[in-house]
């Protein structure tokens, strides 16, 4: 027996598809959250960030793979203040210093490149 859970059918669909060609769970988790990333992409998708839970039998491993988005690598600790030094919410939410790194494509490659 196989299951799959997503938040949108389609999605758990392109899971199911991939387990029963031969894929294993980390393939399948995949191809979820591609479909996703298509079918829900307010909610999800290649520019935002994703954490993968999944089990690996035969080793009775659990698998947690964080992909969250990071801040960039020039981020400061200083670099939402204004020049009295006070922070400025505006700056972290609008804007180039509000951007994050996207996690999810990194995260859907090393699942499968390690798992898959």
């Amino acid at each position: 027996d196989v299951a799959v859970a997503s938040a949108h059918p389609l999605a758990t669909q392109a899971g199911i598809e991939i387990l029963e060609q031969g894929g294993n769970a980390f393939d399948a988790a995949v191809a979820v959250t591609a479909a996703l990333a298509v079918v829900e992409p307010a909610g999800s998708g290649l520019g935002g960030g994703g954490f993968w839970l999944l089990h690996q039998a035969e080793t009775n491993k659990d698998i947690m793979v964080d992909g969250r988005e990071m801040a960039p690598g020039k981020a400061s600790t200083d670099m939402y203040l204004n020049q009295q030094g006070e922070f400025e919410q505006s700056r972290s939410l609008n804007g180039p210093l509000a951007a994050g790194i996207p996690g999810v494509p990194a995260g859907i490659v090393y699942l499968s490149e390690h798992y898959g």
